[in-house]
């Protein structure tokens, strides 16, 4: 363990690395947002987001970017160099029909940084345009506000193209994302409404069900860095493998057993996977055997690892920050 920070007084729910590297951003439930260096932990910016508790956090790979959402709205702050004030230059509403305000779990720039995904309470995925801030699409593959289950994680595959989307809705859904002006995909409603989609069901996953008949839901996926395989926690503490040209199963087995797999992540330029609960695993992903463990004082919410794979920041269940180092832990590619 490198750095323990008591970042916030309530549950950290989000921490994610800038796409530099350069810095951490941790999202909590005491409706603070905060950036921290990344190479010694010390705090930059308080960022108050939208007053209610937040949920999740994203940087725009392009670096220009914060995004943070919790309740009713997500608030994108304008990224500055040096010590100079993040301020909040747009407010998204959240809520997929547009009338009713929501909630978001997850929300995920796309590779290029063009788009903003937004997964919100109502079983939906927002899509907005990050040059007008408008939104342009909204997916409900999962049932939509009907259906009332969480979109609880969002991932793109390396090629930008493809975005894994699920959680409370007992499934998994892969989606094949159509170009900026461009829309893919059957046209839906009648008339004047008729309009094509701007993305495609390409593979739902089955969710594992329990002895008593009922399904889990899966909490946290994340595709490998290279774009070869799946992997997917859930609230039985399976990890799941798939290949991500066929989808399928490769893998299954008790990641973190006895307790939720909410938090996963690559180790870029390795072959290693971690899965965090209160003890952080680390796997190596040829054998899918388990080589190294660090206890941890709570439970993790979510993880990110370093975009050049040196160290892993967790959030915890108990506000803190924690900063791993990779190394430490056993982690160095073989």
């Amino acid at each position: 363990l490198r750095t323990d920070i008591p970042a916030h007084r309530q549950a950290c729910a989000h921490a994610v690395f800038s796409a530099d590297g350069r810095w951490i951003a941790t999202a909590s439930h005491d409706t603070t947002a905060k950036v921290w260096n990344a190479a010694d932990g010390a705090l930059l910016h308080t960022l108050p987001g939208n007053g209610s508790q937040l949920w999740t956090i994203a940087f725009a790979r392009n670096g220009r970017y914060l995004a943070l959402a919790g309740d009713s709205e997500v608030c994108v702050y304008a990224v500055r160099p040096g010590k100079k004030p993040w301020t909040c230059t747009k407010k998204l509403p959240i809520g997929g029909d547009g009338r009713m305000p929501g909630s978001a779990f997850d929300i995920e720039f796309s590779p290029d940084s063009r788009r903003l995904f937004v997964g919100n309470f109502a079983s939906q995925v927002e899509v907005w345009d990050t040059g007008s801030w408008k939104r342009i699409d909204v997916c409900d593959e999962h049932g939509g506000p009907a259906d009332g289950r969480m979109i609880e994680f969002l991932d793109f595959h390396p090629d930008g193209k493809t975005l894994v989307a699920g959680g409370r809705t007992f499934t998994t859904r892969i989606l094949r994302v159509g170009p900026i002006g461009k829309k893919s995909g059957k046209a839906v409603g009648s008339g004047k409404s008729k309009r094509k989609r701007g993305w495609t069901t390409v593979q739902t996953i089955a969710e594992p069900v329990r002895r008593d008949g009922h399904p889990t839901h899966r909490m946290c996926a994340q595709f490998s860095p290279d774009g070869t395989v799946l992997a997917v926690g859930g609230t039985d503490g399976l990890l799941q493998v798939f290949d991500a040209k066929t989808w399928r199963q490769l893998q299954s087995f008790p990641a973190c057993p006895g307790e939720y797999c909410a938090a996963l992540g690559f180790r870029p330029g390795s072959k290693r996977l971690l899965t965090a609960a209160k003890v952080l695993r680390v796997w190596d992903t040829t054998t899918w055997k388990k080589v190294a463990e660090v206890p941890l004082a709570a439970h993790t919410q979510h993880l990110s690892v370093s975009p050049d794979g040196t160290c892993a920041a967790l959030a915890g269940i108990d506000g803190h920050l924690r900063i791993i180092s990779l190394a430490a832990a056993g982690t160095a590619p073989k």
